[in-house]
């Protein structure tokens, strides 16, 4: 600690018997002293500052705001969303988490029709969090605390459903996900509580043959059951709790690239994590922090057709998305015309469709966004 040199006090003068007694040269110490405090202040600040190069300002990538599906659009209104997604008819599904149903949507915006209800029966919910659509607009649902996957038609109606089993150590599965590879006929399951990914492969090929269902679209008889069970098979589990390359902690979303590699945020150790198609790690992307480039907790994930990455922040505080290339690179903020950073109220899912429209659940608000990008 820097210590500085201070001269003994000047003596003391003054006039006996006036009562008054005049201190020649304190003033000038105290502003002495000062002076000298700040000195060593910059100097310490230098001192911490040598080599440290300030990082340059993240480009930003400006989307036009088109419109929202409002908390209100429709009644009860959406209580905390969790997922989004896009059918070929190009309707809009929100997967409303409390209200425990999906909803659906015009492409712009309005209300069309609305099913299902908290409960464990098929085409019911608890706390479902994940949702993605086939090809044949077939909608399937990561029904979390049922520990399910479902299948249901556009209608609502009950298809099928994957009871995810529990982990080897008897914890109930927890699916906050769900991708669909048809490209190699696999369906590819986070399981949030069990820190893994789960991968299944289709029997038979999802354009050749639908799942088994009743005539009723209600409960199937063992029969049904069996041949559903047999629709699917597990072939590779990824994971396991911890901090090393290929483990997690609390995992909460995924996607796939073209090439079959597979994108998981690693939610509590603040990466994003790839793996080529046999489940094997490739390479991390973020590090825990709040400069560009960092995560703190990074939920959201999506790629668009350009190959681009979008990981967004679900702490409110922070609220960005990032937007990297596959090998890590970033490529920018998702902000609006006028280049300003917008910040969302925790973006829990993101969405691209076929348009090129960009969708952010914000659950805090409980609204939809929807965007277009700016070239």
């Amino acid at each position: 600690m820097l210590r500085l040199p201070l001269r003994p006090p000047p003596p003391l003068s003054g006039k006996l018997g006036t009562g008054k007694i005049e201190i020649i040269g304190v003033r000038k110490s105290k502003w002495l002293l000062i002076i000298g405090l700040v000195v060593c202040r910059l100097f310490i600040f230098l001192l911490f500052s040598i080599g440290k190069v300030k990082p340059a300002a993240a480009e930003i990538i400006s989307v036009k705001h088109l419109f929202d599906i409002e908390k209100n659009a429709v009644a009860p209104p959406l209580n905390q969303p969790s997922a989004v997604a896009v059918d070929p008819q190009k309707r809009i599904w929100v997967l409303d988490g409390v209200n425990s149903r999906l909803v659906g949507f015009s492409s712009k915006g309005k209300y069309l029709t609305q099913f299902g209800q908290k409960g464990s029966d098929p085409g019911e919910f608890k706390s479902p969090l994940g949702l993605t659509i086939d090809s044949e607009g077939l909608l399937y649902v990561a029904d979390s605390k049922n520990h399910r996957i479902q299948i249901l038609d556009e209608a609502g109606g009950f298809l099928s459903e994957l009871y995810i089993s529990p982990d080897k150590y008897g914890c109930l599965a927890d699916p906050t996900d769900i991708v669909l590879d048809k490209g190699k006929q696999r369906v590819i399951i986070v399981d949030n509580d069990n820190h893994r990914l789960l991968i299944y492969r289709w029997k038979y090929k999802l354009s050749d043959q639908k799942p088994v269902v009743s005539d009723e679209k209600k409960a199937e008889t063992a029969p049904e059951k069996e041949a559903n069970a047999q629709a699917m098979e597990l072939i590779s589990e990824i994971g396991g709790v911890g901090y090393e390359e290929g483990n997690f902690r609390y995992p909460y979303s995924a996607c796939i690239d073209t090439a079959g590699n597979i994108y998981v945020t690693d939610v509590i150790n603040t990466r994003v994590q790839v793996f080529n198609p046999q489940g094997e790690f490739i390479r991390s992307i973020g590090e825990w922090g709040i400069e560009k480039g960092q995560f703190f907790r990074p939920q959201s994930i999506c790629i668009d057709r350009q190959g681009r990455v979008f990981v967004g922040e679900n702490y409110d505080k922070i609220g960005l998305i990032q937007v990297f290339d596959q090998q890590g690179n970033l490529l920018g903020i998702i902000g609006d015309a006028q280049k300003q950073k917008i910040r969302f109220r925790v973006p829990t899912d993101l969405y691209i469709d076929q348009q090129n429209r960009l969708y952010v659940v914000q659950m805090y608000t409980s609204v939809i966004s929807v965007y277009s990008f700016i070239d």
